[in-house]
């Protein structure tokens, strides 16, 4: 929903001899003119039919113009052309009105545009926050236009506390690309994929799940969500894994797989501190030591006492018992994993992944050029074999002047990051590498990898015990008060021969409700169009002496990723194994 100021100082100069209001028009006409086909997508304006505070309504004066759908785009742009300045500016009623315009199953996105505080009450920033509190689904990106010191605190937070983005715009070219922006991260929301489901409030309410993936979240006082699986093969091992983003910081989701009789049984935990996602995998093997009765109940508990909205994903895969297990390695040499070189010759443009779900596989030994701007994550996938190590380098040119000059280098990072086939957060394994860097004005070079694949890397704290897709993640966690395009290549090697497989007992393979770990889908070269994405080596030469290097981003995945707490563990990747007894 696009929510949009039409108060008496958007009449203001915007710079470049237009006033705010024709600049923001011919944004919004080019936001209209590039939707996709399948974005529903409305818009609300407030301000727009009471003139003055001291008339009665003007403390309510929101209207929906144009509900949100995917066949609106000619009613978009009539309701774009009568947009004029006029009244006041009841933003946090307008807030609450969007909130209620959209899907309440979906998750919704608001795009706020404003050139000014609001001169009503409720408080914007105290709806937002009412909003996050009672659960509700949303994200709020702000455009501010031309705004003040006081206008502008009040637009960050609202942004802030709504899990979205703040753009600063300070001229008629920067309202456009700054709304252009917005809009497009808006309607391309990081989503958990999966079935959605919800499950149970105790272990006696546990809903049953077969082998597969979902999505389900906490909101409000709920604290736990509980499931439960029956085994399909005697003496298998059942893996629960759980992942949420949870940017810089401690995760606030633990996964735990329970006896029947509510008792703990002998898992081990895998977890690992990250800069973007957390993600965790839970044993419960049905032998040995450490065994869990049948059937398994899984928990997911929510730590600390927050009660905002917490999607997370959860995993449930069923692993038959190794009938080889004398014959695989029992120890795995990282010492043969080797820093990958950027491969020479141009650079193949590709689009990035909104998600796990959409991530391209990356080609090894190929140099692949995309594009990222502040506050995303792309992501990406690459299927390594059992006895096979994964090593991921990016590089980037350094910033032009004016991305330099947009960019806030002391509180910028970028962070690159591997995730298992289970969406669990893997440890780097190239200790001398960089996988996490500040922003610097000249070029970086980034690097992580794993070592093998090893069915016996469960015993050794790692969560990289299984073949499959694993999953590269580069997030820009940088503060930018404008729009700012940053390239960067990326260049994935998978080191060694296949080797270790496990022979698994009847079936013979994981039980994964038919989704294996490994997918099929088209490699970034059959996907990408080969004239949208420069090398960013080329275009860093061109751009030499340029002073206005911006743009839209490319397809992101969006990661409300916070600074200040990068600042204290971005360079932090701690995995800890937790073992539990009957």
């Amino acid at each position: 929903m696009l929510v949009l100021d039409s108060s008496g100082s958007m009449a203001e100069p915007a710079g470049g001899g237009e006033t705010k209001i024709q600049a923001a028009k011919q944004a919004l006409r080019d936001v209209v003119g590039a939707l996709p086909d399948d974005a529903a997508v409305g818009m609300r304006v407030f301000g727009a039919e009471v003139f003055s505070r001291d008339q009665p309504g003007a403390c309510t004066d929101s209207q929906q113009v144009v509900a949100a759908g995917t066949d609106n785009r000619d009613a978009l742009l009539r309701e774009i052309e009568r947009y004029r300045p006029y009244g006041e500016t009841p933003i946090g009623y307008a807030l609450r009105q969007a909130a209620e315009d959209l899907d309440p199953d979906t998750v919704r996105s608001i795009v706020l545009v404003s050139d000014g505080v609001a001169t009503c009450e409720p408080d914007p920033c105290e709806v937002a926050q009412e909003l996050t509190e009672q659960g509700v689904d949303l994200r709020i990106d702000v455009v501010g236009l031309a705004v003040d010191g006081e206008a502008r605190a009040q637009l960050r937070c609202i942004a802030g506390v709504a899990e979205g983005r703040y753009y600063d715009a300070s001229s008629a070219e920067e309202i456009v690309t700054s709304l252009s922006t917005a809009t497009e991260r808006a309607l391309r929301p990081f989503e958990i994929d999966g079935e959605p489901v919800v499950g149970g409030p105790s272990q006696a309410e546990a809903l049953p799940l077969g082998a597969g993936r979902y999505a389900d979240r906490l909101a409000g006082r709920e604290q736990e969500r509980w499931y439960v699986y029956e085994r399909q093969v005697p003496g298998s091992t059942v893996i629960a894994s759980s992942y949420e983003l949870q940017p810089g910081g401690l995760s606030d989701l633990q996964v735990d797989v329970v006896e029947p009789d509510g008792g703990g049984c002998g898992t081990s935990t895998f977890s690992t501190i990250v800069p973007l996602f957390t993600g965790k995998s839970d044993l419960a093997p049905a032998e040995g030591g450490f065994s869990c009765g049948d059937p398994v109940h899984v928990r997911v508990t929510r730590l600390g006492d927050e009660t905002g909205p917490l999607p997370f994903g959860l995993s449930i895969v069923e692993e038959p018992p190794v009938e080889n297990f004398d014959s695989l390695p029992s120890e795995v040499d990282s010492s043969v994993l080797t820093e990958p070189a950027r491969a020479r010759g141009r650079a193949e443009p590709v689009i990035a992944g909104t998600s796990f779900e959409d991530a391209p596989a990356l080609e090894p030994g190929t140099t692949y050029a995309a594009t990222i701007v502040p506050g995303e994550v792309n992501a990406f996938r690459v299927p390594v074999g059992w006895g096979q190590s994964l090593a991921v380098r990016v590089d980037r040119p350094g910033l032009t002047p004016a991305q330099d000059e947009a960019i806030s280098s002391y509180s910028s990072f970028f962070d690159l990051q591997l995730m298992s086939p289970l969406r669990a957060s893997l440890g780097d394994d190239l200790d001398a590498a960089e996988s996490t860097s500040r922003v610097d004005t000249g070029p970086t070079v980034q690097m992580t990898g794993i070592s093998s694949v090893a069915w016996t890397n469960r015993e050794r704290d790692d969560a990289h015990f299984l073949a499959g897709d694993y999953y590269v993640l580069y997030g820009a966690d940088v503060d930018s008060a404008t729009s700012v395009e940053l390239p960067y290549t990326i260049t994935v090697e998978v080191q060694g021969e296949e080797s270790g497989e496990p022979a698994y007992a009847s079936p013979g393979e994981l039980i994964t409700t038919g989704e294996p770990l490994t997918a099929t889908e088209a490699t970034p070269s059959d996907e990408a169009d080969a004239g949208t994405t420069p090398d960013p080596a080329e275009e860093a030469e061109a751009a030499e002496g340029d002073d206005g290097a911006s743009g839209a981003p490319g397809w992101l995945v969006p990661a409300a990723v916070g600074a200040g707490a990068l600042v204290l563990l971005a360079a932090l990747a701690l995995v800890v194994r937790r073992r539990r007894t009957p």
